[in-house]
């Protein structure tokens, strides 16, 4: 059984903090959640037509945040939706409290070169790549590039 949230979030989808830009509509306990085609994917079934969904891009489930990627008519007046992890906004806290290395002299070999002339804000936009099963145990690889 979980609480989920439904809405939309009107903001670039790199941005990692969302939380301003994110706008909750709807909230209802759901008995049943079926994990998807990947890991990172749920599918539930909510008691509303598809088109209370027309507009609507974004859901909580529990604390973890997810986008809306598809929605089919289900039995009755219900909505099966699917949706696919943001792993940015569900794990922003662990990657805010992070600290990471970043390097523009690192095909120098010098991989330790702290670089202070490159500063991080909340709004810094980071792209988010999908690794294949090589990487395990909830690692979070920050890369940039420029």
């Amino acid at each position: 059984m979980a609480t989920i949230k439904v809405g939309y979030y009107d903001c670039d989808y790199l941005l990692v903090d969302k939380t301003n830009y994110i706008h909750f509509v709807s909230d209802e306990t759901i008995f049943e959640i079926e994990n998807g085609a990947t890991e990172h994917e749920r599918i539930f079934t909510y008691n509303q037509p598809i088109s209370f969904f027309e507009n609507l891009n974004y859901c909580m489930i529990d604390n973890d945040y997810y986008f809306i990627t598809k929605k089919k008519i289900a039995d009755g007046n219900m909505t099966e939706i699917t949706c696919e992890i943001d792993t940015l906004m569900s794990y922003k806290d662990l990657i805010y409290d992070s600290t990471q290395l970043v390097s523009r002299n690192a095909k120098k070999r010098n991989a330790y070169l702290v670089d202070n002339e490159m500063t991080f804000t909340n709004y810094d936009l980071i792209d988010c790549y999908e690794f294949p099963n090589a990487i395990n145990n909830d690692s979070i690889i920050l890369i940039t590039v420029g």
